[in-house]
Formats: C-alpha cells, structure tokens, sequence
C-alpha cells in the first residue's frame, strides 16, 4: 500500500492534468455537468500525468446518453 507522499504525488500529478485542459475541453466537460452528467477523464492522458508526460489527447468518458451528448453540444 502507497504511503500518504505517494498520495500526494498522485493528486499533484492530476491536478497538473486539470490545469493543462484546453478551453475546448473544458467547455465540453462543463456543458456535460451543466446538464447534470458526471464526467470521467480516462486513458491515456491519466497516464501521461502520472508519468509527468504532457497528454496528447484527453479522452472523457461520460453518464451521458448519446442523444443528451447531441443536444448540449450539437456542433462536436
């Protein structure tokens, strides 16, 4: 089991990740819980922040319906 510096490390790596969003993403994940969907960032760029690599892409996941993705964000 990790040791409370590890944990420490960890959040400061993810919170890092948070600061390098673009406002494109952002603005998606925010119309997303605007709506009242959780929203999850997974694969690689959760990744590249614990390694302290800068994230080519940031892949979401969400709760969200298809349909309810289309209809707050109809121009993605």
């Amino acid at each position: 089991m990790g040791d409370a510096g590890s944990a420490g490390q960890l959040d400061e790596s993810l919170r890092h990740l948070l600061d390098e969003l673009t406002p494109s993403v952002l603005s998606v994940i925010n119309k997303l819980n605007d709506g009242g969907n959780r929203v999850w960032i997974v694969g690689g760029a959760i990744r590249d922040a614990l390694k302290d690599l800068v994230p080519h892409d940031i892949d979401i996941a969400t709760d969200a319906s298809p349909e309810e993705v289309i209809a707050l964000i109809p121009n993605a």
